[in-house]
């Protein structure tokens, strides 16, 4: 499956002092990709298939994320934040795409993310902490997925549609001693389809794959 992958990119991020606690960050990113792939299937000591060959396919996507972020110091040890962003994973090819009802391609997926938290510190810096809730609303969420062909089940990635994350992500951290800090993160998450995805036997409510539900570190 030869393949080219380009990707160009410029972006930047400019904050803004509104006042002496309030400033607003923005950002922004522009985005070109180009791919060219094609793909070859040929007989071998062990199977008698016939030879197939997908011709070159090119794909090209243009992307523009962008990200707000204002924030409030409450105090000079707490502060308040949000932030509303989007993201982006390219689509690719599917390597598998000379066999009978498997796509050639799967599409980019997108997000919209927003996020509000608080950070600051207690006890004269003894503790620190940041703790946020988030969502990601998901679109053409990719995901494996297969197709049962005269060859047996082929998985490849594939796109689900419509997908929400939510939850909270939180950060502890303790400094007894100069040198010294003892810290605990962690991270709930709830992540499942919102639009039903019968090309990959997903229903609506169904929970994404490799996606747990609890994280936790202490370092």
């Amino acid at each position: 499956s030869p393949a080219t992958y380009e990707e160009v990119s410029g972006f930047g991020d400019v904050t803004c002092a509104l006042s002496d606690k309030f400033d607003l960050s923005l950002g922004g990113r522009y985005t070109s990709i180009n791919q060219e792939f094609s793909s070859v299937s040929a007989p071998s000591l062990f199977n008698g298939f016939p030879i197939t060959v997908q011709p070159k396919t090119e794909t090209a996507e243009t992307k523009l994320p962008y990200s707000l972020a204002p924030r409030y110091e409450l105090s000079d040890s707490l502060a308040v934040y949000a932030r509303l962003a989007s993201g982006y994973r390219p689509g690719g090819a599917v390597s598998q795409a000379t066999l009978p009802g498997v796509p050639k391609t799967f599409a980019p997926d997108s997000t919209v993310n927003y996020e509000l938290g608080s950070k600051g510190a207690l006890a004269d810096g003894l503790v620190s902490y940041d703790v946020a809730v988030y969502q990601l609303d998901w679109t053409d969420a990719q995901v494996l997925t297969s197709t049962v062909t005269s060859a047996g089940p082929v998985f490849y990635t594939g796109n689900a549609g419509e997908a929400r994350s939510r939850g909270v992500e939180w950060s502890l951290g303790i400094t007894p001693a100069d040198g010294f800090t003892l810290a605990w993160t962690g991270a709930y998450t709830d992540a499942e389809l919102t639009q039903s995805a019968p090309g990959i036997g997903g229903a609506k409510g169904d929970a994404l794959p490799f996606v747990p539900k609890v994280t936790s570190a202490l370092n």
